[in-house]
């Protein structure tokens, strides 16, 4: 028999469980094998101290104090979590509400739609194609000297759409305007009529 086989055992062996037959090997065992002998006395010391202490049963009044205590705190527990029912209902409320809201809102909503600069308005409309290194504050200039609102852009091309305070039968005041822009040699490439 291997050291394997008799350290399964030996749990067995300080309990009186084995078969004869096994017994015999094991003790043969333990006379040539002293660490095996030192396994089968810490065994035997844990067995017998085991054996000494004895676990107490609550018994059946201990059993009964222990199933009300129970009950009491489950009942606890129940009063304490009053509010998650009401809260789960509160936030479907809200839900709901702001979901008639929104809808609201989007059956009122308007179709129409208006230039980043402010509502549309009657006037001509011109084509400006700024530099590359143009600031805003430079665009916004530009634009302000004309008394235009930019109502798109910029485009691919970089070409922005400027509307102007100018009718479209107004032609002499679009090309002073056009002008006035190319002034703005640093900061506008190209001007033109729409």
């Amino acid at each position: 028999m291997n050291m394997k086989d008799v350290q399964e055992l030996l749990p067995w062996y300080v309990n009186g469980r084995l078969a004869e037959a096994e017994k015999r090997a094991v003790e043969e065992y333990l006379v040539d094998h002293a660490d095996a002998r030192e396994d089968l006395e810490f065994l035997t010391t844990v067995r017998n101290t085991l054996q000494q202490r004895t676990v107490q049963s609550p018994g059946e009044l201990g059993l009964k104090r222990l199933q009300r205590r129970i009950a009491q705190d489950r009942k606890a527990t129940q009063k304490r979590h009053w509010w998650r029912p009401a809260l789960a209902v509160a936030a479907l409320v809200v839900v709901l509400v702001q979901g008639g809201l929104l809808v609201s809102l989007w059956r009122g909503a308007e179709t129409t739609y208006q230039p980043a600069g402010g509502p549309s308005e009657i006037g001509a409309v011109i084509q400006v194609q700024f530099f590359e290194g143009a600031t805003e504050r430079q665009i916004r200039e530009v634009v302000q000297s004309a008394s235009g609102t930019i109502v798109s852009g910029p485009g691919a091309l970089g070409i922005y759409r400027v509307r102007i305070e100018a009718l479209p039968d107004e032609a002499e005041k679009i090309d002073a305007v056009v002008e006035k822009l190319r002034d703005y040699k640093n900061v506008v490439r190209h001007v033109s009529e729409d």
